[in-house]
């Protein structure tokens, strides 16, 4: 419960600090094919710092068809998260048929972290987790970096599946 109220600090503009003390196992969501579900919900921009210290946070699971999927949008100038394994992470977003019946273009990059990063990402792990993009890319830890990345390792139980580009950790990166 506590972690999801980092969304609700940064919704009222408090840059915070926090670091886990433990670590974090999400109920399983087991979702197949075109099911829509999630026990995290993505969260908007990141500005404060979160030091993971070494700890785990496992089962993520947010499958979700309109696209553009991470756990936070962007990670502004000047945060940090650092020093955590996400582990059995589930990501996944694809097209889904409107009320016409006609497949639209929905979809959209999907990454672990964040959409853009213009922070910094430190001593951040991917263990055992899949991140699929069904129409668009797909990557690891962020699609845009223009901050930095760096100590940053994906096991290779980990499949990142897109159409059209994935990254190991990112998919565009004009940044370190």
């Amino acid at each position: 419960e506590q972690f999801r109220y980092i969304d609700v600090y940064e919704a009222l503009g408090q840059s915070c600090y926090y670091k886990l003390t433990q670590d974090i196992a999400f109920k399983p969501t087991v979702l197949e094919g075109d099911a829509i579900g999630f026990n995290l919900g993505q969260m908007s921009s990141f500005s404060g710092h979160l030091d993971g210290d070494g700890h785990v946070v496992s089962n993520i699971t947010i499958h979700d068809p309109n696209g553009y999927l991470a756990l936070f949008q962007n990670i502004t100038s000047g945060a940090t998260i650092s020093n955590v394994t996400f582990d059995a992470t589930d990501l996944k977003t694809w097209s889904m048929p409107s009320g016409d019946n006609i497949m639209h273009e929905k979809g959209g990059h999907v990454a672990l972290l964040a959409y853009t990063n213009h922070g910094t990402i430190d001593n951040v792990h991917i263990t055992n987790s899949k991140i699929e993009a069904v129409k668009d890319g797909a990557a690891a830890l962020v699609s845009l970096n223009y901050g930095t990345v760096s100590n940053c390792t994906v096991d290779s139980a980990t499949t990142i599946t897109g159409v059209n580009e994935v990254g190991g950790i990112v998919i565009y990166n004009e940044g370190t």
